[in-house]
């Protein structure tokens, strides 16, 4: 592939000097010298590497020990959202790597005198600057429990169909964010395809430090956080952005030797192909159609498909299609299963948790009425929600994509604010339709969405416009 700038970034005409970043001859790999449980020399911690399989499940194995070493130094946790969707563990697993990466080549770098201003030669080495720049290892914290990972059939699949040593990965149940900070081993914490960790994690934004995302902003991290939220189909996209920008624009201020424009190796297979699977799930094929699908995410996801060996449109339509037959084929999960393959939760107005699940058959295929009924119950007490938000995306008869909407509660009173909810959020998302024959477990609750393109993106902003109306009119705020 011919070389091509990076997209939005600037490119002076600098004189690029050779082999500026080679290691010395028989040092310490800089990584394994502050973390003591890393491999030695790892690949991914080199300047033009490139990150093949083998050097991505080194990572991988790396980040889970040096995030296990009760005694180790303190790491920097990248976190995706809740919902562990493709989107969301990819991010995080690249941008980690990225960061750990970028961490040891500038080490290297601050690691040595500046060239000779007449002969350009770079073979001077100051070793006092290597207390002027901090290494960092950072760890991808995928935010569900590690049984969940095949409930997300799509991410699943890619993980495998890849080679990645999915073992090595930290899940949810393997690593307690708060016990991290509590212990004194947490550096500071980067957001990836979220803006606020769950309530249960909302104590780390004050060591939140980066923020990638593309959902609406909430605007509660740090004035000095370093942040980028856009307005793109996928938060892989912006990944991939941020990570080429950082990557060949090194400390120096050059693009380094032999620039391709694959950020120094990073996009070398394994994570180019996560990167662009992830953009084509969350643009519906890079569809001009869906209304989230930007220019960027089509400029991406074709640069880095043709790094993964993709060049063709009809091969990158077969990974879409494969993908989209993974994520969709929940035929065989229980109710339970159904509830929490994606699922996110908010307090939103007066203090009202509510909670909004999505999967991929219709409400009435969920199973028997009463197993349902009596399945969210249960799961709507174990998470303390008071409004369960059902939210059904799925393929009709007649070939064309659908939505359904339904609303669940435990008692009368937040029975009677499911119906103020859905006359609320109704115009935003099309129009409400009572599904024909009743809606199972949900009753006259259970509705065909008329905009079947409004995804949680847009139907949780509106629940949490109204509760806020709500809660300003209980106050009597005007």
């Amino acid at each position: 592939m011919s070389a091509s700038p990076v997209l939005g970034v600037h490119r002076p005409d600098l004189k690029r000097v050779a082999n500026h970043r080679v290691r010395r001859r028989g040092a310490m790999a800089p990584i394994e010298a502050a973390f003591r449980v890393a491999s030695t020399d790892a690949a991914y911690t080199q300047a033009e590497a490139p990150i093949d399989l083998d050097a991505l499940n080194l990572f991988l194995r790396d980040s889970r020990a040096v995030a296990m070493d009760l005694n180790g130094e303190p790491v920097t946790l990248v976190m995706g959202n809740e919902a562990a969707d493709l989107d969301s563990i990819v991010s995080a697993i690249t941008y980690a790597l990225h960061v750990t990466r970028r961490s040891c080549i500038d080490y290297e770098w601050m690691d040595r005198d500046p060239p000779d201003p007449v002969t350009g030669d770079w073979s001077g080495w100051n070793n006092e600057k290597e207390s002027q720049c901090e290494l960092r290892f950072a760890v991808p914290y995928v935010a569900c429990a590690r049984e969940d990972l095949p409930l997300r059939g799509d991410a699943a699949w890619l993980l495998d169909d890849i080679g990645v040593d999915v073992d090595s990965i930290i899940f949810a149940d393997d690593l307690d964010p708060m016990a991290l900070d509590a212990s004194g081993r947490l550096r500071d914490v980067i957001l990836v395809d979220h803006n606020v960790p769950p309530a249960e994690f909302r104590e780390l934004l004050g060591k939140t430090t980066r923020v990638i995302d593309h959902h609406v902003d909430e605007e509660l991290y740090p004035l000095e956080c370093d942040v980028m939220i856009g307005p793109v189909g996928s938060c892989a996209t912006l990944i991939a952005e941020q990570a080429s920008e950082e990557a060949e624009i090194g400390c120096d201020g050059m693009l380094g030797h032999g620039y391709t424009g694959n950020a120094r190796g990073l996009w070398a297979g394994p994570l180019a192909k996560m990167i662009a699977a992830a953009i084509l799930a969350d643009t519906q094929n890079l569809d001009v159609n869906n209304e989230r699908t930007r220019m960027e995410d089509y400029v991406w996801c074709h640069r880095l498909a043709a790094f993964a060996g993709y060049e063709e449109e009809r091969d990158m339509t077969s990974l879409y299609e494969t993908l989209k037959r993974k994520r969709f084929d929940q035929s065989g999960l229980s109710p339970r299963d159904l509830l929490r393959r994606d699922y996110k939760q908010w307090t939103l107005g007066d203090d009202v948790s509510v909670g909004i699940a999505s999967f991929g058959v219709p409400l009435n295929a969920m199973g028997d009425a009463g197993v349902v009924k009596a399945t969210c119950d249960a799961f709507m007490r174990d998470r303390g929600v008071r409004v369960l938000v059902l939210m059904s995306a799925f393929e009709g008869e007649d070939g064309s994509f659908k939505r359904q909407l339904g609303f669940a509660s435990l008692d009368d009173e937040n029975a009677q604010l499911c119906e103020k909810m859905a006359t609320a959020v109704g115009d935003g998302l099309g129009g409400l339709r009572t599904i024909e024959g009743g809606g199972g477990a949900f009753g006259a609750m259970a509705f065909h969405q008329g905009d079947a393109k409004a995804s949680r993106k847009k139907v949780q902003p509106l629940l949490a416009e109204f509760l806020e109306a709500e809660k300003e009119a209980a106050d009597g705020v005007s």
